[in-house]
């Protein structure tokens, strides 16, 4: 195909923001090329009402922020468009008003529990109450865990020295009594994967090898450092392997979920962890392999239950149904990307869908508390407490963490469940211009709704582009991600309104009159996983048998009441193995993982006789536990 070329109007960053630039692009010339140089031909008059850009790809416009409805000449078919109304709407997005919310939240240092959060808090109440939004402050228990000062000497060839290190949560306290002893690098390779195979057996292969060592690795596995405990080690130093930064990345590592059930109490670790920088990392692993390499740690850690605060705001429908929308307050830190930005994106979404005249759903804000300190304490607590009325009425959670970060204008990566996909996708491509595919599943971000069967829409949504100098090495976080450099200053206020419009478009369409589900997709992707695991030792004919007689039952058919019903079970045999009233583990991930994680574990080889039955018998009961579901869809 020959090169075709159109003129577009664009809004351009480098000009006066009241004006239009006149681009020139061809078909060769790629998105992302076009997303990050333009050049400059001609101004072309005053900019109109509505802003944003247009970009062209393969001579069909794409929209990037929001724009006036230009269509190119040679466009055959146009593509979707921004109507009047979401035009209008999202031009009262205020990104002056945006930046200096976040600006006042992520001047608070926010753990869990915190006066500092409590502060953040106390602010985005007071902005909404100030605008007539209804707000509700309660507190919840949670066992939740803080650190403190952390130390570390070594010795090596006859030299004593000293190194920055931090000690990780739900450690065990290290300060009055340290730890000390020889160090041994340890490959990931040489633990067991992070699976639940570990769950089958909770004894280690290796016997006691690693008595009295401290053990260097490069993962941060949960299964690894239990088996590292398994095998004596005194202490865990988890060596950060992507970036070259020299600041320390504080987090936690545990396979529980914020509301635990007693058998999950010993997924927490038993000996205390600690974590340094690469280059420390790096240099600790070289002694360590050269050498005789003594390291002794010192790090204060407690863990405690205590209660956590968390803040609602009500914007009523005229229907008992809502959309639950949530951002985690609580921060390592200043945290002004994780997350200031989005806790300010949920602020200026209440705001704004506040003056929306005519909501047939109600929407419910809510800013979490002991996501950082607890393991999604907030969110998994909430899904205990109101139950009832999130299986009842709620249509799906839409989630906001680390948007609008420097440098993350990839919006490629869509992460949703499969009944909100074509609506995330669509707004996606409508707000940035790109074509995201699907991610999933997800198994972390606060998604602690699953069990109950509730759907989710905008699990994250800008990220990082591959290989940016604000990321940490290959990782998927920027460099500053838990740190004490998480400031204000760290965001992109371009990026971020992209990030606010597009969460707004998406919950404004849900809020369109005769909106419904996409349940089909729903049942397609189940199916299709389904598929996948029969005869991979396990035989799922019958329950398929009964998921694909309702599918062309029920799929489509019905109104929202009738769909919700049939889209909880599906939820729950798609992303679960717990029964809707408890929280799964936190072990892997993958789609019907009752299923497909115990038969993975099966096929990889290296068992135990005992953990072969373990995990043989565990699979026939999550087949039993799919067809009870798929009894129950057939009753609906």
């Amino acid at each position: 195909m020959g090169r075709r070329s159109c003129w577009i109007l664009v809004l351009c960053r480098s000009c006066d923001a009241g004006r239009f630039c006149a681009t020139i692009w061809t078909e060769k010339q790629s998105c992302s090329r076009v997303r990050r140089g333009r050049k400059h031909l001609e101004n072309s008059g005053p900019l109109g009402k509505g802003r944003g850009l247009l970009l062209v790809q393969g001579g069909i416009p794409f929209r990037r922020g929001v724009g006036r409805n230009i269509v190119a000449e040679d466009n055959p078919g146009g593509t979707t468009m921004l109507n009047g109304a979401e035009r209008e709407f999202l031009a009262g997005l205020d990104a002056g008003a945006v930046e200096r919310d976040l600006e006042e939240i992520s001047r608070y240092e926010r753990p869990s529990g915190s006066p500092g959060e409590a502060e953040a808090h106390a602010y985005v109440a007071g902005r909404l109450e100030a605008h007539g939004v209804d707000t509700v402050r309660t507190a919840f228990p949670a066992w939740t865990f803080a650190f403190g000062e952390a130390r570390m000497r070594f010795w090596a060839g006859g030299r004593e020295d000293s190194l920055p290190a931090k000690i990780w949560g739900y450690s065990p306290d290290a300060w009055e009594e340290p730890v000390r002893g020889r160090a041994v690098f340890v490959s990931p390779d040489r633990f067991p994967p992070d699976s639940i195979a570990w769950f089958a057996d909770r004894t280690s292969p290796s016997g006691r090898d690693l008595e009295g060592r401290i053990v260097l690795s490069t993962t941060r596995s949960a299964v690894a450092i239990r088996d590292a405990c398994a095998r004596g080690a005194l202490a865990y130093v988890f060596c950060w392997p992507y970036g070259d930064e020299t600041v320390i990345h504080e987090s936690a590592v545990c396979a529980g979920w914020g509301a635990a059930l007693p058998e999950d109490v010993e997924l927490y670790p038993r000996i205390p962890v600690f974590a340094v920088d690469r280059p420390t990392g790096e240099r600790l692993i070289a002694l360590a392999e050269g050498g005789s390499l003594d390291i002794e740690l010192r790090g204060r850690s407690r863990s405690e239950v205590k209660a956590l605060p968390l803040l609602e705001a009500f914007l009523p429908g005229d229907s008992p149904y809502f959309i639950l929308l949530g951002a985690h307050m609580d921060a390592k830190h200043h945290g002004a990307t994780d997350n200031g930005t989005g806790c300010a994106l949920m602020l200026a979404l209440a705001l704004r869908f506040a003056r929306l005249k005519k909501r047939p759903f109600g929407l419910r804000f809510c800013w979490w508390s002991g996501h950082e300190f607890s393991k999604y304490a907030g969110s998994s607590n909430y899904a205990l407490e109101r139950f009832d009325e999130l299986n009842e009425h709620c249509l799906c959670y839409v989630n906001a963490d680390v948007p609008g970060s420097k440098g993350a204008d990839d919006f490629s990566q869509v992460a949703a469940t499969p009944d909100f996909m074509a609506l995330a996708r669509r707004a996606v491509r409508d707000v940035t211009g790109q074509d995201g595919e699907h991610v999933g599943p997800v198994n972390s971000y606060d998604q602690s709704f699953y069990n109950i069967g509730v759907s989710s829409c905008f699990i994250w949504s800008s990220q990082l582009v591959p290989g940016s100098p604000h990321g940490s090495g290959a990782g998927a976080m920027p460099w500053w991600w838990h740190t004490e450099e998480d400031t204000f200053g760290k965001h992109d206020m371009e990026v971020l309104m992209q990030d606010c419009r597009l969460y707004a478009l998406g919950t404004l369409r849900i809020l369109e009159p005769g909106w419904l589900p996409d349940d089909g997709a729903l049942w397609d992707r189940l199916i299709g996983e389904l598929e996948k695991l029969d005869g991979r030792g396990i035989t799922l004919r019958p329950v398929l048998d009964v998921f694909r007689r309702n599918r062309g039952r029920l799929a489509g058919k019905g109104g929202l009441k009738e769909r919700l019903r049939a889209i909880r079970r599906l939820n729950q045999a798609l992303y679960c193995q717990r029964a809707p009233y408890f929280q799964d583990f936190r072990m892997g991930d993958g789609y019907v993982p009752g299923l497909s994680l115990p038969l993975a574990a099966l096929a990889g080889g290296g068992l135990t006789d005992k953990a072969r039955f373990v995990l043989d018998r565990y699979a026939v009961a999550q087949r039993n536990r799919l067809m009870v579901l798929a009894k129950e869809l057939e009753s609906l």
